[in-house]
């Protein structure tokens, strides 16, 4: 399976980058999106993993369980035990997880699609204001052969060519390098028919999610070797749907994903993918 896209004569694309800038963007979705994704001190924007789910989920608890998510990936890389790897993470929000590599001593780089976002990146962390850029996933700026890791934390739902995402992470990383993503995907194709009574089309950020077994299958195709995928979705679904419903003073977005989950419909994964030229 091949996702390639004409991208410069296709509306269908512009229209979803332009949804996306406008919902991690504008101010008409700022309230809605700060109460999902809390923007304090460490808030990043993703559903989080939670160890434990308690009765009452503290801010604190809340942004703990985004920064956590970032630090299970680090984990399941193999990036903390790396000193000094070179590392960029596509779609990068608020700038957080380049932070978190940083302090650990890894020179790390930061693209995301919206310009509003580099710009709180370089507001919250102005020693790495440099860092930051706006780029795409399929299109990142940056050389081949430049990264030992490129990661991505909850935006390949996002991307309107999943394929085109692997090709370029590919391209920049170096040989031997690591892809390391996680997010949601469907868990089969008839996934994205069924899954609807629960969460309708029009919600940011499902209007491109894959079935798992074709991620893998693009990866394989953009060159991956060794790929690795685990599935987190018990430690991520709970605990977002009932910060969801606890925090959400509009009580009119609280997607079905713990239902959609158990029903076998959609999942939330780690994912790393080697690149070997060599045999």
């Amino acid at each position: 399976m091949n996702i390639l896209i004409d991208k410069k004569n296709s509306v269908a694309y512009q229209e979803t980058i332009d949804e996306i800038a406008n919902c991690y963007g504008k101010e008409t979705w700022i309230q809605e999106i700060n109460e999902l994704f809390p923007t304090g001190r460490l808030g990043c924007i993703n559903f989080g993993y939670w160890e434990y789910v308690p009765d009452a989920i503290s801010l604190e608890i809340r942004e703990k369980s985004q920064l956590d998510l970032y630090l299970k990936l680090f984990v399941f890389a193999g990036i903390n035990q790396t000193s000094e790897a070179i590392t960029l993470e596509i779609g990068c929000g608020r700038g957080h997880g380049v932070y978190l590599l940083s302090k650990n001593g890894h020179n790390s780089y930061g693209i995301d699609l919206v310009a509003s976002q580099i710009q709180k990146c370089a507001k919250n962390y102005p020693n790495l204001a440099s860092k930051f850029k706006q780029g795409l996933a399929n299109n990142s700026g940056f050389l081949p052969n430049t990264f030992d890791f490129v990661i991505s934390v909850e935006a390949a739902q996002h991307f309107y060519s999943f394929f085109e995402f692997a090709q370029e992470s590919y391209k920049i990383l170096k040989e031997d390098g690591i892809l390391a993503l996680t997010t949601f995907f469907f868990t089969k194709e008839e996934s994205k028919e069924e899954i609807k009574p629960l969460i309708p089309e029009g919600i940011i950020g499902t209007h491109f999610v894959i079935p798992i077994h074709s991620a893998k299958n693009l990866l394989e195709q953009a060159g991956f070797k060794n790929i690795k995928i685990v599935s987190i979705g018990a430690f991520v679904f709970h605990g977002f749907c009932k910060w969801a419903v606890q925090s959400m003073s509009k009580k009119n977005h609280t997607p079905k994903w713990v239902e959609a989950y158990e029903n076998n419909l959609i999942d939330y994964y780690m994912i790393s993918a080697e690149k070997k030229v060599s045999c």
